[in-house]
């Protein structure tokens, strides 16, 4: 037990309140809950952009021409995509 500090002086530098302490009373969150809005209208906007991607190339696929003029017309995008599977389907069917 020698290696025991005996005599030595605590200091109190400063009495008051620590500027740069949390009060997270007195805090705002209003950056936090924007950052968090931005970054899930981020993934959204991403989520929908992949999800175009894969119906305009599975349009591409059934018909060999690109329809890239429905991105902001998913319905759109849908049915040419439903008639395009229908009208392959039905070919055989007819014939």
């Amino acid at each position: 037990m020698g290696s025991q500090i005996a005599d030595y002086t605590f200091t109190i530098i400063e009495d008051a309140q620590v500027p740069l302490a949390g009060n997270f009373e007195t805090h705002s969150f209003a950056p936090v809950y924007l950052v968090v809005a931005l970054g899930l209208l981020m993934l959204a906007l991403l989520a929908y952009a992949l999800w175009f991607e894969t119906h305009s190339v599975r349009i591409k696929t059934l018909s060999g021409d690109a329809k890239t003029s429905y991105f902001f017309h998913p319905a759109k995008l849908l049915r040419e995509e439903r008639e395009l599977e229908y009208s392959l389907v039905e070919a055989p069917v007819k014939g």
